[in-house]
């Protein structure tokens, strides 16, 4: 999960959560997004590692695609970097239908 995302599928999970705190926002930009690690990120806000790792939890969620699952694997790092960049490649995929989608919903919008 550390380092998951990037800033801007960040900033749109985050978007889901309205009532979400300043500071369960750094902790989850700190971890889903800079990549740093939960045990570090819960003693620089003075805060436990659970709670850290439930609110990257939760916001990551608001992230996934539908139908999308993570699992854990382990790989040699050659098998590991094709399923990367597939993994790279279906998100891809994934926002530039989200776009198109939301084109249509706004070209939708403007008309009426």
């Amino acid at each position: 999960m550390e380092g998951a995302l990037s800033a801007q599928e960040f900033e749109r999970g985050v978007e889901r959560f309205p009532r979400l705190s300043k500071k369960a926002q750094a902790i989850g930009r700190a971890i889903l997004v800079e990549g740093q690690n939960i045990s570090e990120v819960a003693e620089l806000y003075g805060t436990n590692r659970q709670n850290c790792h439930w609110w990257a939890k939760q916001i990551y969620r608001m992230c996934v695609p539908e139908g999308w699952v993570s699992e854990v694997v382990t790989l040699p790092s050659t098998v590991m970097k094709k399923v990367r960049a597939l993994e790279q490649d279906e998100r891809a995929k994934w926002k530039a239908l989200q776009e198109s989608k939301r084109a249509a919903h706004a070209a939708t919008k403007n008309k009426k």
